[in-house]
């Protein structure tokens, strides 16, 4: 489906729960979307709640909530970014198959997903499809990398390359041997930004960026730009259990961090699939006369007793990357 057809389709798949005709509800590319996820004490998901029952600060002050659906049956675009460096070799064949079981599980016919490796640099194996058999394909090359050869012979770069050089007769990368934020930059700027419903991307690694092009915050900014929710399942290497950077990530767009024990990635897998399917989503229009350019800071708040609200923390209005 393209980005114009899902825009003249959403009014008919969203469920808007404001009081108003469902036909006057359009997205724009000014709406702000806040994906939201709401629990109880317990960890089941509260159901049922109503426009009324949430509240939307954008930099302090309390902001119209324009909108607020479901969406449970709406097209899910994933995007899956495996870390193939060699701090995760040992852990690949493992998540290989769990992003397998979690991808026959998840997609439905409506569905679309693309998988990317990353080490040295980004690398296209599956693009966007809803074709499990093509993913199934893409699964298949993703194995140890050990240099730029081998990435270079199982897909095709994404985004810029990093900048080499030669050390004898090899060729080698000057960005390290993990180029995450790289990764996540591409994935969301090219890939997720002209993608109009729900999307998440998926973030196997360490979380240890050894060298990228681009910073993390660029790459949290390219994320915000795009509306994605981002969930790291971090795995591999135990010296990086430092690195923060997926958990950052995480937390300013509305997901989570999972760090896997005793290879429970189905477990994982099955948490974010019900975050998905059973979250909120709340859109603002900003203020173009007190809207600032750059970063805003939002907080969500709901009524309910007890309600246990996790919401992505912030976004980017009228801002460009650099």
């Amino acid at each position: 489906m393209s980005p114009s057809r899902a825009l003249l389709t959403l009014p008919l798949l969203l469920g808007v729960l404001r009081a108003q005709d469902p036909a006057t509800f359009r997205v724009s590319t000014q709406l702000v979307q806040v994906p939201v996820t709401v629990r109880d004490r317990h960890g089941v998901a509260l159901q049922n709640l109503k426009a009324e029952d949430f509240r939307l600060f954008d930099n302090g002050v309390r902001a119209a909530i324009q909108h607020v659906w479901r969406e449970s049956d709406l097209p899910l675009t994933i995007g899956l970014i495996v870390d193939v460096s060699y701090s995760e070799h040992s852990s690949i064949r493992e998540e290989r198959q769990a992003v397998a079981e979690f991808l026959n599980r998840m997609m439905r016919p409506v569905d679309r997903a693309f998988l990317l490796t990353v080490a040295t640099r980004t690398t296209l194996l599956t693009d966007l499809t809803d074709s499990i058999d093509d993913l199934r394909q893409g699964l298949a090359a993703v194995q140890p990398e050990t240099s730029l050869y081998d990435a270079a012979a199982r897909g095709r770069q994404l985004g810029e390359p990093c900048p080499t050089k030669l050390e004898g007769t090899k060729v080698v990368s000057r960005c390290g041997g993990s180029a995450i934020w790289d990764a996540v930059s591409a994935a969301a700027r090219l890939r997720l930004r002209t993608v109009a419903v729900s999307k998440a991307l998926i973030v196997l690694s360490d979380g240890l960026d050894t060298g990228s092009i681009h910073t993390l915050d660029r790459a949290i900014q390219e994320v915000q730009l795009s509306d994605t929710t981002v969930y790291g399942i971090k795995v591999g290497d135990v010296r990086a259990i430092l690195a923060h950077g997926l958990s950052k990530l995480a937390a300013e767009t509305g997901g989570e961090q999972f760090r896997p024990s005793r290879n429970n990635f189905a477990e994982i897998f099955r948490r974010i699939e019900d975050d998905l399917r059973t979250r909120y989503v709340l859109a603002l229009t900003p203020n173009p006369a007190t809207a600032r350019p750059g970063l805003h800071r939002l907080r969500v708040e709901v009524t309910r007793p007890g309600a246990i609200v996790r919401a992505r923390a912030s976004y980017y209005s009228q801002a460009s990357p650099e």
